[in-house]
């Protein structure tokens, strides 16, 4: 139901267009800048790059709403043409949480999800291992340091079994798990003991952004499902220790926090809002990488020799010094 040609540029629904567009619908029409397709209440954007939109002459053109509401219909796209094979396609990676992929027959749908699942899980995962041995040998035979993969997200089924050949360490994060939990997160105490542990990375919330972005429900389940405490929920400072002490404890060879996240054993110390802390915003396109730390280091253990005292005392503890 769906001709090839409609499905390499982005294909929206009427009732979508004129949600968004209002009376600019009409004009965008007469402009060219939209146009009708064989399929009833589906039209095409003529233009299927978000850059066509970024432009000076598009931008007065259009002006700067309309412009980003079709920059962002730019993802209504199931197929990106292989620009080095003529008649090949590449399916639109997440198309399942797409407008378009809603208006599909359920037939559709259920064929899309095979196809969509062997391109981005099965088909590449030969290549993906050569090529990680081929390259991450010559790395991990030069040098005697212990190094550590980014291994998180969407990676192929030949990753585990590649690190661990060549003996380098996962990353694990609680809130990150790497296969289904019953509770959506992973548990440190059930982290490889090849492995770096940590709380969060520069490209996501600090542990602070983290729990102050759950509902109250999800913080008392996560206090109870996965902190396995049983008392009411603690004062913020009293809760982010026990997430270290958790961590500190874990199987991992060696745990690494962020410092914004060791701060936040003590609430003095809390010099920016949750928010503020994360450093990159990959989901941001537009987002300028300019973090700058908001106190220096020496200043810090100057006006802190508690909190420095308290990080030493969990660390001993842990035995991991």
């Amino acid at each position: 139901p769906f001709p090839i040609e409609l499905l390499t540029a982005p294909l929206v629904h009427e009732d979508e267009l004129t949600a968004r567009l209002g009376d600019s619908f009409d004009d965008l029409l007469d402009s060219g800048y939209l146009h009708s397709t064989a399929l009833a209440g589906l039209y095409q954007l003529t233009y299927g790059e978000q850059a066509d939109y970024e432009t000076e002459a598009a931008q007065r053109a259009l002006g700067a709403d309309v412009a980003a509401v079709l920059a962002e219909l730019c993802t209504e796209t199931a197929l990106i043409a292989d620009p080095y094979k003529a008649g090949h396609y590449h399916p639109r990676i997440a198309l399942e949480r797409s407008r378009l992929f809603a208006r599909f027959p359920e037939e559709v749908q259920n064929r899309w999800r095979a196809v969509s699942d062997d391109y981005y899980y099965v088909r590449h995962n030969e290549l993906f291992r050569t090529t990680a041995l081929l390259r991450l040998g010559a790395l991990t035979s030069h040098t005697r340091l212990l190094l550590c993969a980014e291994d998180l997200g969407m990676i192929p089924a030949s990753v585990p079994a590649v690190l661990d050949e060549l003996q380098v360490l996962s990353l694990e994060l609680e809130r990150m798990p790497k296969a289904f939990t019953p509770t959506g997160w992973a548990r440190p105490d059930s982290f490889p003991a090849r492995s770096v542990a940590t709380t969060s990375t520069h490209d996501m919330p600090s542990l602070r952004g983290w729990w102050h972005s759950l509902s109250a429900s999800e913080q008392e389940r996560y206090y109870r499902e996965e902190l396995l405490l049983t008392e009411e929920v603690p004062d913020e400072e009293v809760l982010y220790r026990r997430i270290i002490e958790a961590h500190l404890a874990s199987p991992s060879a060696a745990v690494l926090l962020p410092l914004a996240d060791w701060m936040s054993l003590d609430s003095r110390l809390w010099l920016t809002t949750p928010a503020e802390e994360q450093i990159n915003r990959p989901e941001d396109p537009h987002h300028y990488w300019g973090y700058r730390f908001p106190r220096s280091l020496s200043d810090l253990q100057a006006a802190a020799p508690e909190w420095r005292t308290h990080i030493k005392h969990l660390i001993t503890l842990s035995q991991r010094l």
